[in-house]
């Protein structure tokens, strides 16, 4: 008995429509990897006194370089979570967990630069991006 019921069962996809579906995910989950990948591992090497220098990342004087680092442990961690549990064929399912973290983690940066009066767009579109991933992974083409 499946304790989930997938989108695609109630939708009758034809093969042409799942495979450009599937591509078009496993594009946008390489793409949110490579972006959140970069900026988890910036956030986990750079240091505090560099950011705070830096007048794009005001947000990071609100906050200590251990939030920061934990902030980028997160992302890195949801970057990995992408892509390897799919590549390897293992515990596909945290794929869609993955996505939706990173999009509850870009809501907060959201409500963080809004707070700051800070561009809020970078954000908003990295975490729609995720739950598009969410969503789609978990029910409208499944791994």
């Amino acid at each position: 008995m499946y304790l989930v019921h997938y989108a695609i069962e109630d939708f009758n996809y034809s093969v042409h429509e799942v495979i450009p579906m599937n591509l078009g995910f496993w594009i946008l989950q390489g793409v949110l990897a490579f972006v959140f990948g970069g900026v988890g591992l910036m956030h986990l090497i750079r240091s505090k006194t560099a950011f705070d220098a830096d007048p794009n990342f005001r947000w990071t004087r609100t906050m200590s370089q251990s939030s920061i680092k934990s902030i980028g442990a997160a992302e890195l961690a949801g970057a990995l979570g992408l892509v390897v549990p799919a590549a390897a064929g293992v515990l596909m399912g945290l794929v869609p967990l993955a996505a939706l973290c990173l999009g509850v983690l870009m809501a907060g940066a959201a409500a963080t630069h809004r707070r700051l009066k800070e561009p809020v767009a970078p954000t908003l579109v990295l975490s729609l991006m995720s739950l598009m991933v969410a969503v789609g992974r978990g029910w409208l083409v499944p791994l």
